[in-house]
């Protein structure tokens, strides 16, 4: 048997989050594939969460091919330590299937365009980030974003705390625009948490909705599933909303009036709002300007999970807006194919141009 590149992926995937879960990683790669692994003895599954974690002999795989890794750590199978790396996996499950470059472990190669780097190593030796709860951070098109996970329950954040680190390690990285993404595995648990009703329980820290109301940033929701990854692939595209906007009007875009940047294009007179990357408080905004005008509604596009989820009913069934639903085809049209990233079913081939392989096994 020769590994493939999808073979020392998912090893990989296993080494820079400790635990996949099933489901996850037979959604993204073949059940056979994981199945071979296993049967190798290259990874094996944690029962109690149904999750897969590498073995000795995947960690000596991967050190055979690979020069530069995250150091082997043996999994703590704490529950909560097992549901963070589970959630992180989901993270990078998802932008691996957008097309980022997720198996990164150094704040420089964020210099490059389409780069993921997880926390993976803030607990080991320096911790530059302190307590600060950022999962990932991103770099993708002309946005770079500090992801944090938001689900019921997640507790609060020192806000001042996480901006002042990730502006000091993000510096020197050229992009246009900061931000931060709210991320979970859909859009219910993101809205559920910053819908909560939570008291205060210092003043350092704040909740997740209030964090949500007072950032200056631009904040995004994304889930991580076959949506989340259509929208990081669409937030990938430098000038997305203008580019979106035109192909779904068509002949009817008309360019925004100047000083409302809220708005994306006027759309037979109405404000049109570009809403895929799910920020909604610049839709609120939106709104809000619109009304001030005179105008009772305004216009928004977006996926369709993003729309049955969520944006129907805090604006169609409000009277807010109009929604529409972004058809294939304009998204075709805009990122070429809609399909999510799939490495080649290719050799993998080491630094030296060597194929790794395993000998027949003899049936016991």
């Amino acid at each position: 048997m020769i590994f493939t590149t999808r073979d020392l992926d998912i090893l990989r995937f296993l080494r820079w989050c400790r635990f996949v879960l099933a489901e996850d990683l037979t959604g993204v790669f073949s059940k056979a594939e994981v199945q071979n692994l296993e049967i190798l003895r290259l990874i094996k599954l944690y029962q109690p969460a149904q999750a897969y974690t590498l073995t000795a002999a995947g960690n000596r795989l991967l050190d055979a091919a690979f020069p530069k890794l995250p150091v082997a750590v043996a999994p703590a199978y704490k529950a909560a330590d097992t549901i963070r790396r589970i959630r992180q996996a989901k993270l990078m499950l998802t932008a691996y299937q957008a097309g980022v470059s997720v198996f990164t472990t150094d704040v420089s190669a964020l210099c490059e365009q389409a780069m993921f780097l997880p926390m993976i190593a803030r607990n080991r030796g320096s911790n530059p980030w302190g307590s600060t709860r950022v999962a990932a951070l991103l770099h993708t098109g002309d946005l770079m974003c500090a992801i944090h996970w938001v689900s019921p329950g997640i507790g609060c954040v020192a806000l001042t705390d996480e901006l002042t680190a990730f502006q000091n390690h993000t510096a020197a990285i050229p992009t246009k625009q900061r931000t931060m993404i709210f991320a979970a595995s859909d859009y219910e648990d993101i809205i559920t948490e910053l819908d909560a009703v939570q008291e205060k329980q210092t003043m350092r820290l704040q909740t997740y909705r209030e964090v949500h109301d007072c950032l200056k940033l631009p904040l995004f929701l994304l889930p991580c599933n076959g949506t989340g990854c259509l929208q990081l692939r669409i937030m990938g595209t430098p000038n997305y909303r203008e580019l979106l906007a035109r192909i779904i009007l068509k002949s009817h875009y008309v360019p925004p009036p100047a000083g409302q940047p809220m708005y994306d294009a006027l759309y037979q007179g109405v404000p049109f709002v570009m809403a895929a990357d799910m920020d909604l408080r610049r839709i609120d905004a939106a709104v809000e300007m619109a009304r001030s005008d005179g105008l009772p509604q305004i216009a928004l596009a977006a996926l369709p999970e993003q729309v049955e989820s969520v944006l129907n009913r805090r604006y169609r069934e409000t009277g807010k807006a109009r929604v529409f639903t972004i058809t294939d085809a304009a998204l075709r049209e805009l990122l070429g194919s809609t399909a999510p990233y799939a490495p080649p079913d290719l050799p993998f081939y080491t630094s030296e141009g060597s194929v790794l392989d395993v000998p027949p096994l003899k049936a016991p």
